[in-house]
């Protein structure tokens, strides 16, 4: 199943790309890109949140869907330039996972999608993140200065622990998940390992 949708992924994206460049007619049907209804389904359904995220394996799309998911919820600042205005095909989890060191922010999305369902994206969003650093590690992709790149990912994980504390922090009542407890846990071994 996870090869469908990925495949289906690939040819919206293969779509949308030739739709930019103009190499699309009106014969062309218009069609509802697989990431949006996706998105659609697990926002309707919000029990259904954490089964998506467990089955569903490919980490480049489960990234793309945590913070495209992240970005329907997160508060954007209400005076909105062009320069501005953030684009969700442009954001990045960094970027996500940034907009939770605001507490009035934070505040907004605990009660918009809750507590539980943050803890389980961002969990999951982390550990698709270090997958996608380490196959461009494997590939030589990363960056060409080792120590550069070991900053980017201890900086990547200070930026994950600073988001469960201001989430922890914003609703007292909420308790870490275990699949959060591992993301910090795995987040703090590698600054002490990089450090």
């Amino acid at each position: 199943m996870d090869k469908l949708l990925v495949m289906i992924m690939d040819l919206d994206m293969s779509r949308k790309k030739a739709d930019i460049e103009g190499r699309t007619s009106r014969a062309d049907s218009p069609r509802t890109p697989l990431i949006d209804i996706i998105l659609d389904e697990l926002a309707y359904s919000k029990d259904t949140v954490p089964l998506f995220l467990e089955i569903f394996s490919e980490p480049k799309w489960k990234l793309e869907i945590i913070v495209q998911y992240l970005w329907r919820y997160i508060t954007k600042p209400s005076v909105r330039t062009r320069r501005t205005n953030n684009c969700t095909e442009d954001a990045t989890f960094d970027e996500a996972l940034k907009c939770f060191s605001n507490k009035t922010g934070t505040k907004s999305t605990i009660k918009k999608i809750g507590a539980d369902v943050i803890q389980l994206l961002l969990a999951h969003g982390f550990q698709a993140q270090l997958l996608i650093l380490s196959e461009r590690n494997e590939d030589g992709n990363i960056s060409e200065d080792k120590e550069e790149g070991a900053k980017t990912v201890v900086h990547f994980c200070q930026t994950l622990i600073s988001a469960f504390e201001s989430l922890i922090s914003t609703d007292e009542h909420a308790e870490i998940l275990s699949i959060g407890k591992e993301a910090l846990f795995t987040a703090a071994t590698i600054i002490s390992m990089k450090s």
